[in-house]
C-alpha cells in the first residue's frame, strides 16, 4: 500500500501517539523509560509526562521520545507541527476526525 499523496483529514496529538505506543507495548511511562537507553531517566520521565499533558514538543522532547520509543525525531516533529497547525486553524482532535 502506497502512502504517496496520503493527506488525512484528521490530526493526531503527539500525546495520543505516545499513549497508543505505550498501550501497544504494555508499558507505563516509568517502564518505557527504564527499558530505554536514555541517559537521564528522571528527565526522560518528565518529558514523557509533559507530552502526555499535551505540552508542545521541543526538539529535545523529540530526541527523548525517539530514544525511548524508537520512533524517529522527524516523525515526532512532524506530528507536533501538524497538530499545532490544525489547532491554530481552529481544528481540534474531535473536529478533525469528524467526531
Amino acid at each position: 500500500m502506497s502512502t504517496e499523496g496520503f493527506n488525512p483529514d484528521w490530526t493526531v496529538a503527539p500525546a495520543a501517539t505516545l499513549e497508543e505506543w505505550l498501550e501497544e507495548n504494555g508499558l507505563s511511562v516509568r517502564a518505557a523509560v527504564a527499558g530505554s537507553t536514555v541517559r537521564n531517566k528522571a528527565a526522560a520521565q518528565i518529558v514523557l509526562e509533559e507530552v502526555l499533558g499535551r505540552h508542545p514538543l521541543t526538539p529535545d522532547h523529540c530526541g527523548t521520545l525517539a530514544t525511548v520509543t524508537g520512533i524517529s525525531e522527524r516523525m515526532w516533529a512532524n506530528l507536533e507541527a501538524s497538530y499545532r497547525a490544525d489547532l491554530a486553524a481552529g481544528r481540534t482532535d474531535c473536529e478533525a476526525t469528524g467526531g
